[in-house]
């Protein structure tokens, strides 16, 4: 990806950017993999700073003090777009070189070194401690932090809950995909005591998955 920063610093041009990316977004994040959760995460920030920069914008409310506010509010949203770019679109298999440019994001140029196919498989943890259920907290292989290896788009998830021990992975007959840690279950209060096999593999950005992780098993609490 370009290494020409995305975002303009003229605030009238970050106005008008902002206002494409979040337009756009609106209309795509379902494409992206997102939910209307993760995307409404950004509606607040928009409307503190679409508020903050009407006042400055009109000569009777334009003081000293609407100036600092539009500054605050333009840095907490700004900080709050990098983030959510960095985490949901950069690496995005979904996220296209048009796809970027209708976002108003630099495209990737041609020639660019493609992400390496999985080799590893990810290091999990079930936390079983609210009841009703389960969260799977996945990791790289060998590493303690929860950061996902290079190039890496998420960890699918295979799961089923079953009376006895899976003879393979075929019999794991339900699944899921997440783009960062945790992975989280929720089941019914009749699906208490039941036990649930897992196993986890990743994916990268170009959607080459790599080796199953061994299966392993947890109680619903």
């Amino acid at each position: 990806m370009s290494t020409r920063d995305y975002i303009p610093r003229k605030d009238e041009e970050f106005h008008n950017w902002q206002e494409q990316f979040i337009t756009y977004l609106g209309n795509k994040f379902a494409t992206y993999g997102l939910t209307s959760e993760e995307f409404d995460t950004l509606i607040g920030p928009q409307d503190a700073w679409r508020t903050a920069w009407a006042k400055v914008l009109n000569p009777a409310t334009n003081t000293s003090l609407a100036t600092q506010d539009k500054k605050a509010a333009r840095a907490a949203y700004e900080a709050d777009l990098r983030a959510f770019v960095k985490r949901y679109l950069i690496a995005n298999p979904a996220v296209t070189n048009a796809e970027r440019e209708g976002l108003g994001l630099p495209v990737y140029k041609d020639g660019r070194t493609p992400s390496p196919v999985p080799t590893t498989y990810p290091d999990f943890t079930i936390d079983t401690t609210i009841l009703r259920q389960l969260t799977i907290h996945f990791r790289e292989h060998g590493k303690k932090t929860s950061a996902k290896p290079d190039g890496i788009h998420g960890a699918e998830i295979l799961w089923a809950i079953l009376d006895t021990a899976p003879a393979s992975l075929n019999d794991l007959t339900r699944s899921g995909f997440d783009t960062h840690s945790p992975f989280t279950l929720t089941f019914d209060e009749n699906q208490r005591g039941k036990i649930v096999y897992f196993a986890l593999r990743w994916e990268n950005t170009r959607g080459d998955k790599g080796p199953w992780s061994p299966i392993t098993h947890a109680v619903i609490p």
